[in-house]
């Protein structure tokens, strides 16, 4: 399965194992393998990857069978570990993901936290370069402005970031989603660079602290 759960793989300070050990448990090529491994039913380890699969794709997912699935899971989960507290993590993926996705319009993977660990990078960045050390007060306020303007919508639109290609559903997770002749969610300029956001934004720059 190509993961050296031996030794760690250390990035900023911190052990990526536990994404890419789960990465690989669960990918459509290796659950059969994985389930045989651990002595579970396949059925079991599929719908865990089908859910998973579901929340980290940009396409929308069908929340009527999604929870069909979660449900068939949970089942599942009582009569093979019937002594075992469910984790907080499967209570998430199992009740409140389907919750959660009835009152967005956009698919929830939209909303993944790594948006906001991109912008660490930014921050690292203009700490060494951006910022003026002339004391703490001036420290805040020259990295809020950088900031401000760096991922202001008309300054990011500027940046030349890689693109990003989505990888093909795979046959045995296409049930988990929408799959009409919808194009992803784009936001048009215009819609989002708006006059008004301009202008807040200038008033934003204007803040001291």
């Amino acid at each position: 399965m190509d993961s050296k759960i031996d030794i760690d793989r250390a990035q900023h300070g911190r052990v990526g194992n536990v994404g890419n050990v789960a990465r690989a448990f669960f990918s459509h090529d290796n659950v059969v393998r994985v389930a045989e491994l651990l002595g579970l039913p396949v059925k079991f380890m599929m719908n865990l990857a089908k859910m998973l699969f579901a929340i980290n794709s940009p396409k929308m997912m069908d929340v009527d069978h999604y929870e069909h699935v979660a449900r068939e899971t949970w089942g599942m989960y009582k009569n093979l570990f019937p002594t075992y507290y469910m984790s907080p993590s499967l209570h998430m993926l199992l009740v409140h993901v389907p919750q959660l996705q009835r009152i967005l319009d956009i698919p929830i993977s939209f909303l993944t936290e790594e948006c906001i660990e991109a912008s660490h990078k930014l921050y690292r960045r203009a700490l060494r370069r951006n910022v003026c050390y002339t004391n703490s007060r001036t420290v805040l306020r020259t990295l809020l402005r950088h900031m401000l303007i760096a991922t202001d919508p008309q300054v990011a639109l500027r940046y030349h970031l890689p693109r990003v290609e989505h990888r093909d559903i795979p046959e045995i997770f296409k049930e988990m989603f929408v799959m009409e002749d919808q194009d992803e969610l784009q936001v048009e300029d215009d819609e989002w660079c708006t006059d008004s956001l301009r202008d807040e934004f200038r008033n934003r720059l204007q803040i001291t602290i």
